[in-house]
């Protein structure tokens, strides 16, 4: 979109081809004399700031095309050996604005995009969504918080306030003060019959939060 862009792509496409990696496939340039694929250094863009469409295959991690963000037309592919390394190294990566996932089975693709790290995940397409205003769009790590478009997007756009009326103020609530190692293991007691993971321990609870609600301050 600019020249700095431009000098940020050509810099990691450099970086790559430095360390090892080769180009797989490149657009021409907008104008004559462009650069022939394989081509590094000062000639990789052209004078009026196009950076062409560039494919790179044998690329690394300590890449900077694998390191930084890119946001320009410079694509590196790196094999794996099946889904779950694909789904181990995509979360690696400090970065989460966008991902997709590309398969002739849905429902896999389905399984296989709810795991990975990243704002947005589409299934055999790639930046639809950024257009479409009833999507949430946005990232996570490193690419940002919030969300644009979609509820969450209008939600982000005004201010909410949380209101709670204590309709029980008679009632003394014992775990808000006066506390005491009985009181501690009763508050324990209460935590494990609401969210145990086990029936058995949610009823062994029991008499530890009747004691909790009922009982006296000496039971603290």
């Amino acid at each position: 979109i600019n020249d700095a862009a431009v000098s940020q792509i050509t810099a990691q496409f450099d970086d790559a081809i430095a360390r090892g990696a080769t180009v797989a496939a490149r657009a021409d340039l907008p104008r004559a004399g462009a650069a022939a694929p394989g081509t590094s250094a000062a000639s990789t863009a052209s004078p009026n700031g196009f950076f062409p469409p560039t494919v790179l295959t044998g690329v690394t991690d300590e890449m900077k095309v694998m390191q930084e963000e890119t946001f320009g037309p410079l694509l590196p592919v790196i094999k794996v050996r099946d889904a779950e390394e694909a789904i181990r190294r995509a979360n690696a990566s400090p970065f989460g604005l966008s991902a997709s996932v590309w398969t002739r089975d849905r429902a896999r693709g389905a399984a296989i995009a709810r795991r990975l790290e990243a704002g947005t995940v589409m299934i055999n397409d790639a930046s639809s969504v950024v257009g479409a205003p009833h999507v949430p769009y946005g990232g996570v790590k490193q690419s940002g918080i919030g969300r644009a478009h979609g509820i969450a997007g209008l939600e982000a756009c005004v201010r909410s306030t949380a209101i709670a009326d204590d309709l029980f103020t008679s009632w003394r609530q014992p775990w808000w003060y006066h506390y005491g190692p009985k009181r501690l293991a009763q508050i324990n007691d209460y935590a494990t019959f609401a969210h145990g993971s086990s029936w058995w321990a949610r009823l062994k609870a029991i008499p530890g939060v009747l004691k909790l609600v009922f009982g006296s301050r000496d039971d603290a």
